[in-house]
C-alpha cells in the first residue's frame, strides 16, 4: 500500500442516498435499485449464516498472498453451505423482484478473499458489450440485461477495509462518465484523459460513493454500474471475504459454448432436492475460455 493509494481516501460530500433496505422492501429496493444502479438490504442472512459463510469460504480458498486477492468463480460445486441461500426465502424474494421471474437458474457463484496491503482494483464495469460477438467466457456470461452484482460481504462493507466504491447513476446507457475521464466501453475500463495508458484506480473519482453494509446485508448493483473497490487498510490477521450468487429468468435463452465438465455433471446430479430446481441447466464456469 503506497501512500498516495492511502490519501486517495477521500470522504464523500456529494448527494445523500437512503440506499438501505429492509429484507420485505423488494419493490422498493428494486426500483432504487433500477434508479440509482445500487442498493442494500439489512439483514437478508443472519449473524451465524454469514460466519458459516465466512468458514466456508477460508476453507475452500485459504488465504490470499500478503497483500493481494484471489477468487473462485465454480465455487457453487465446492461451497454447500452457501448454496442453501436458495433456501432463502429474503433472497429468492429480492431476485425474483429484480429479474422479474418467478422461475430462477442458477449462472455462477464466487468468493474472493483479500488481504491487507491489497489495492484497489481499477475502475470498471461488469457489463460487457460483446455478448453477440463474444471472444471470451466473461463476455458470454457477462453481456446480459438481467445480471446484477449481489454480494455478502462476510466482514462486512466499509472504506478503510477494501469495501465497494460505485458512481450512482453510472448504469444509465447515456452516462457521460466524470469530465476529465474517458470510458472505454469496449474493455469495460475507465481512463483520466491525461493518462490515457493506465486504467483508473483512484477513489477520488468525481460522484464516487462508498458503500456500507453489516455481514448479515445483501450488496446489489446493476451490472452496468461503475464501481471499484477501496484499497484494504488493515493489518494482521484481516482477511475480508466476500461470496456472491448470480441467477438467470430460467426462460431467458442462455448459451454456452463450452460443455459441462464432469464436476459439474457430479454436482448437478448429487444435488439436493431444494436445489434441483435452480441448477438444472447449469453449465458451470472454466477458468478460461477463448474463442
Amino acid at each position: 500500500m503506497t501512500l498516495d493509494e492511502a490519501m486517495t481516501l477521500v470522504d464523500y460530500d456529494g448527494p445523500a442516498y437512503n440506499y438501505h433496505f429492509k429484507a420485505d422492501e423488494p419493490k422498493k429496493m428494486n426500483a432504487f435499485l433500477n434508479k440509482h444502479g445500487f442498493a442494500v438490504v439489512r439483514d437478508v442472512i443472519d449473524a451465524e449464516t454469514a460466519k458459516a459463510y465466512r468458514d466456508e469460504a477460508m476453507r475452500i480458498l485459504g488465504k490470499a498472498k500478503e497483500a493481494s486477492w484471489h477468487s473462485e468463480w465454480n465455487y457453487a460445486e465446492l461451497a454447500p453451505v452457501f448454496c442453501q441461500i436458495l433456501k432463502n426465502e429474503k433472497f429468492l424474494a429480492i431476485y425474483r423482484e429484480m429479474l422479474e421471474s418467478d422461475d430462477l437458474m442458477l449462472v455462477r457463484a464466487s468468493a474472493l478473499i483479500r488481504e491487507p496491503g491489497s489495492r484497489s482494483r481499477v475502475w470498471h464495469t461488469d457489463h460487457s458489450i460483446h455478448k453477440d460477438n463474444p471472444k471470451n467466457r466473461d463476455d458470454i456470461l457477462l453481456g446480459h440485461d438481467w445480471l446484477r452484482g449481489c454480494f455478502f460481504y462476510v466482514d462486512g462493507c466499509e472504506p478503510r477495509r477494501g469495501g465497494m466504491v460505485v458512481v450512482p447513476g453510472s448504469h444509465l446507457p447515456d452516462w457521460p462518465g466524470p469530465e476529465g475521464f474517458r470510458l472505454d466501453r469496449p474493455s469495460h475500463i475507465l481512463y483520466r484523459e491525461d493518462n490515457p495508458s493506465e486504467p483508473y484506480r483512484g477513489m477520488d473519482l468525481p460522484g464516487a460513493f462508498p458503500l456500507h453494509a453489516r455481514p448479515t446485508d445483501l450488496v446489489l448493483f446493476h451490472a452496468r454500474t461503475w464501481h471499484t473497490n477501496h484499497p484494504h487498510l488493515g493489518r494482521g490477521d484481516d482477511s475480508r471475504v466476500f461470496v456472491r450468487m448470480n441467477l438467470r429468468p430460467a426462460a431467458q435463452h442462455f448459451h454456452t459454448p463450452w460443455e459441462q465438465s464432469q464436476t459439474v455433471r457430479e454436482f448437478i446430479d448429487k444435488a439436493p432436492e431444494y436445489l434441483k430446481p435452480f441448477v438444472k441447466d447449469y453449465r458451470g464456469v472454466p477458468h478460461q475460455y477463448l474463442i
